[in-house]
């Protein structure tokens, strides 16, 4: 598992360093940030009001569905602005996998 996180990782960082040629307007930043803020908070708030029991399996589990629910929405959300080429696939890939 850890090499799974350390290639996601590596990947990003490496997309991170080729898109940083990007420049979004003022408006499209304070729009996707707005749109970043709605959707953490409300992964935050399902994620702290979670049914929690003496099953960490099914604590774990019920956490992280709305974590990775909200990188679905924060894929669309970034999916309306001006991104790089580099970064679609990753966002698409995030949707279709994490539906």
């Amino acid at each position: 598992m850890q090499s799974i996180a350390t290639n996601i990782i590596a990947n990003m960082q490496s997309i991170q360093n080729k898109c940083s040629n990007i420049i979004n307007t003022d408006y499209e930043n304070s729009h996707y940030m707005n749109g970043f803020k709605v959707i953490a908070d409300r992964m935050f708030s399902e994620m702290c009001s979670a049914q929690i029991t003496n099953d960490v399996n099914a604590n774990f589990v019920r956490e992280m569905i709305p974590h990775h629910e909200a990188a679905v929405r924060m894929s669309y959300n970034a999916l309306l602005f001006n991104i790089c080429s580099e970064l679609k696939p990753v966002l698409y890939a995030i949707i279709s996998s994490q539906c």
